[in-house]
């Protein structure tokens, strides 16, 4: 006879959950080698002047983060992540920039709106 403390061992050890797991330290680890690297300068000088800003990414990383849990990948752009109502009140990006999707890091960055005109 089982029981129930080995009940709840067999039920939280499912595959499902097994691999919800997985997915989310993947997560954490890529954001993790994310911070460590340098990225777009612009949006290192925005995080680090103004915490109000980096409180902002963080938070849509956040949002970005648990679409791609949902979704099993990331959108096209940050619209889309907007639309599929993961962000209820988008933040306004400082003048000249906008918020943008870093895929390599599943995280949201701020990139000069001039350099984006500039990607072929």
């Amino acid at each position: 006879m089982t029981s129930p403390l080995n009940n709840i061992r067999l039920k939280s050890n499912n595959f499902s959950t097994l691999v919800l797991r997985g997915l989310l330290a993947g997560f954490l680890v890529l954001g993790a080698a994310g911070c460590n690297k340098t990225g777009n300068s612009t949006s290192q000088k925005v995080d680090a002047a103004d915490p109000a800003v980096a409180a902002a990414l963080a938070e849509l990383t956040q949002a970005l983060r648990k679409y791609a849990m949902e979704h099993h990948g990331l959108p096209k752009n940050f619209a889309e992540l907007v639309a599929a109502g993961y962000v209820k009140n988008p933040p306004v990006a400082p003048v000249g920039m906008q918020f943008e999707i870093d895929p390599k890091a599943a995280r949201i960055v701020l990139l000069n709106q001039s350099t984006l005109k500039e990607k072929p």
